[in-house]
């Protein structure tokens, strides 16, 4: 999308900025692929939006890109990350190498720590093969992160809405105890809990 389309949809929604919680800015894809995404982030931030973040899996995260995403204002990144080893995350996630993403991850931590405020979010879709992974995982990333910015350490798990799309009793039921957080006040960072 050009940024001259994206900044009109945001006039669009300019009288209703004070209001929202979130403009999150990917849908189904990858949302490091756009080039101007650094461009979306700013003019969002301009026009007054609060809670500007995206979901990722920081395979494109690169040195120069955290920094102007940081710098830009940037709200919440969402990492997307399926394991604590390198063999169950690239079984999980196809193509992409575990190392590289870690490391680009650690980095933004690093710099974020430096240059800004941006909120960050470890995030496991748990399935069969990477559910024993969890406690590990949780222990460690939340070693990492801070909760000054209040970050978190979350799971959700592994779901077919489709099959239940026509049950609006279980989709109501999903959605309303995916919504429960579980507090712990031994940890700094938030788990998010799945039905």
């Amino acid at each position: 999308m050009s940024l001259d389309i994206f900044s009109a949809i945001l006039d669009s929604f300019k009288p209703y900025a004070d209001k929202m919680k979130f403009l999150t800015l990917h849908g189904m894809g990858e949302p490091l692929m756009d080039k101007g995404i650094v461009e979306k982030v700013n003019t969002a931030k301009k026009k007054g939006f609060n809670g500007v973040g995206f979901a990722t899996n920081a395979t494109f995260l690169t040195e120069e890109l955290s920094t102007s995403l940081i710098t830009s204002g940037l709200n919440t990144i969402i990492f997307s990350l399926d394991g604590l080893n390198k063999e169950t995350h690239e079984s999980i996630r196809r193509g992409v190498n575990y190392d590289e993403v870690v490391n680009n991850i650690k980095r933004f931590i690093h710099l974020r720590g430096e240059l800004g405020e941006t909120k960050i979010i470890m995030r496991m879709i748990r399935q069969e093969s990477n559910a024993d992974e969890w406690d590990e995982y949780y222990a460690y990333w939340t070693d990492l992160l801070s909760s000054k910015y209040g970050d978190q350490v979350s799971y959700f798990d592994l779901h077919n809405w489709g099959e239940k799309a026509a049950d609006s009793e279980n989709t109501q039921k999903r959605y309303h105890e995916l919504k429960k957080c579980q507090s712990r006040p031994d940890l700094s960072v938030r788990i998010y809990c799945s039905a």
